[in-house]
């Protein structure tokens, strides 16, 4: 879970980030060491190891993809942050440049690989709510979750919604699970949450291969 910066956290950057290393820092905030130097960036400071968060004082092409993957990353956009620095390190001409992508590049697959494991756990506690019969529990899970394009939260909830008689949002949700993913036809084809939707006739292409 990213940190959230309060008041006295940032004045305290302020105040001591020149004297500690970012490394200090996240140990300090207990925060990831890429959200420290994020966060020194987005403050125009820079640690005591010379840590700005940014690649300034480099004069190299890949610069503003650099800055693009920092925006990225600041936004919680792990994915693309990861490929633009690793477009940066394979096309940098300064080596402190390449070098320094590489360690955002791995920040950023730290934060893909725990966001994949949160997703299987939200995943399998969907699917326990759904088969104890706490739909609404389940769909408000899936939801969250579903927001990302995830198409398995999306499958799941469409037949959550199919068994409680709403069938325009489960074929919505439906839908994008099966341009996400082709396979989810097939399954949704045989799976009897969706006997209902698929007797009707406003939904009944959506099962058509």
């Amino acid at each position: 879970m990213a940190k959230s910066w309060k008041k006295s956290d940032v004045t305290y950057l302020r105040r001591y980030a020149d004297k500690r290393t970012v490394v200090d820092l996240a140990r300090r905030f207990g925060a990831e060491e890429s959200e420290i130097r994020t966060k020194l960036q987005e403050l125009g400071l820079e640690s005591a190891d010379g840590d700005s968060g940014s690649a300034g004082g480099f004069d190299d092409p890949q610069l503003p993809k650099f800055q693009e993957g920092i925006e990225a990353l600041a936004k919680g956009d792990a994915k693309r942050a990861a490929k633009l620095f690793g477009e940066v390190a394979a096309k940098a001409e300064q080596i402190e440049v390449a070098e320094r992508a590489r360690r955002y590049q791995a920040a950023a697959r730290l934060q893909l690989d725990k966001a994949a494991a949160d997703d299987v756990d939200s995943y399998l506690e969907a699917v326990l709510l759904r088969n104890d019969g706490d739909l609404d529990e389940a769909l408000k899970l899936c939801r969250a979750k579903a927001n990302r394009d995830e198409e398995r939260f999306l499958y799941l909830s469409a037949g959550i919604l199919a068994l409680q008689g709403e069938f325009d949002e489960a074929a919505e949700a439906l839908g994008r699970a099966v341009e996400l993913n082709p396979k989810n036809r097939v399954h949704a084809y045989h799976d009897t949450d969706f006997q209902e939707l698929r007797r009707s006739e406003d939904h009944r292409k959506l099962f058509e291969a």
